[in-house]
């Protein structure tokens, strides 16, 4: 197992309830399901797959690091509509950084560059939400999140 859920909620405190009534995600369940994304991406990563065969992911993101902000319309294509926290795309690297905090890069529809692929890198101290592109595997997901969290509890 690359990651423990126990990181996961240590890191990951500014997560948000998505959704409203009975369709909200808690947090709880975001924290699980992003663990298993997590382990399921480093794994598949390692052995080879193609980023290509892993699960689209969207997210809110408030950038962490200490690196330049990007800008669009400058740096990168911005969507209309499109938040400019919110990322789009698949994992490339899931990976530690020097200090040992998990950290993973993904192939960023919303950081495109035109010509060329955005990519962005994700610490788990600004994911704001978290969720699955695809309804079938966020309900597999969150099902099994949801059962892990009840289990915990």
């Amino acid at each position: 197992m690359f990651v423990e859920i126990n990181e996961i909620k240590s890191r990951t405190g500014r997560l948000a309830p998505l959704g409203s009534g009975r369709f909200t995600v808690s947090v709880g369940v975001q924290q699980a399901m992003l663990g298993a994304f997590l382990n399921v991406s480093a794994d598949a990563l390692a052995a080879g797959m193609p980023a290509a065969g892993l699960p689209e992911v969207r997210l809110t993101y408030t950038k962490v690091t200490k690196a330049k902000a990007r800008m669009g319309g400058v740096d990168y294509r911005e969507i209309p509509g499109a938040s400019f926290d919110s990322h789009l795309g698949r994992p490339v690297k899931v990976a530690r950084n020097k200090a040992g905090a998990v950290y993973f890069t993904l192939v960023d529809a919303n950081r495109d560059e035109g010509s060329r692929a955005g990519f962005t890198a994700v610490k788990l101290e600004g994911i704001r939400s978290f969720m699955f592109a695809d309804p079938s595997i966020q309900r597999a997901f969150e099902d099994k999140a949801r059962q892990a969290v009840g289990a915990s509890s």
